[in-house]
């Protein structure tokens, strides 16, 4: 009777293993399935992102040829900080950075600065596009179109300053204005203002050694 137990209980304990075997066999098979089809969809989206950045390429390659665009490098942003001056008009230099930045061979740098002095600020940037000026020229509708509204709080306009397309907006209500200008087909001059008078962004713009920027540029 003992030797009858002993051999059931075996008979189940073989049994349960055999069972227990079978599961791990199909996890352990439908672990590497779900590998298997991981693996398959990471190769089909790196092709896919392959083709996307090959694609990306030959438009920006047409594009340039296109628009007749150079690979120009851009000025070192360092040096274009030393365009920005410590005053701007009459406004003291708070703070600075720049950076020269590239994506799919097209490469830009520019700097920012601000300036402050109680409550009135300005903000100046200056950006070189190297060979992509053609497509800020054409992108930057201003500097294709002639702009002129006024009303009682202010006006926005084109015009030229030191022989260059630019673009003026103020509102005199709110004290806030902007002066933009593109020197050479590279260089864009931003300057925005709160708290200022017009006056002031026009100063501003005049502190900017423009045919320094130009020497930089050649």
């Amino acid at each position: 009777m003992k030797s009858n137990f002993l051999l059931i209980l075996s008979f189940f304990f073989l049994f349960s293993c055999d069972q227990l075997a079978t599961e791990e066999q199909k996890k352990s098979n439908q672990k590497e399935q779900i590998e298997k089809e991981l693996k398959g969809n990471l190769g089909e989206a790196k092709e896919d992102l392959n083709n996307a950045f090959k694609n990306v390429g030959e438009a920006l390659k047409n594009l340039k040829e296109k628009n007749n665009i150079d690979d120009k490098e851009p000025v070192n942003f360092r040096e274009m900080k030393e365009i920005l001056p410590r005053k701007l008009s009459g406004m003291k230099m708070e703070d600075s950075e720049g950076q020269t930045t590239g994506v799919l061979g097209f490469k830009i740098s520019n700097v920012k600065a601000i300036y402050q002095e109680d409550n009135s600020e300005l903000e100046v940037k200056i950006i070189d596009v190297a060979g992509v000026g053609k497509l800020i020229t054409q992108s930057a509708a201003w500097t294709k179109l002639d702009i002129d509204k006024e009303s009682k709080d202010g006006y926005e306009r084109t015009t030229t300053i030191d022989g260059y397309k630019a673009y003026e907006k103020y509102d005199g209500r709110r004290q806030k204005g902007q002066i933009a200008m593109l020197v050479d087909d590279r260089f864009v001059v931003d300057i925005r203002g709160k708290n200022v008078t017009e006056q002031q962004l026009k100063d501003a713009m005049e502190d900017i050694n423009l045919r320094k920027l130009k020497k930089l540029g050649n």
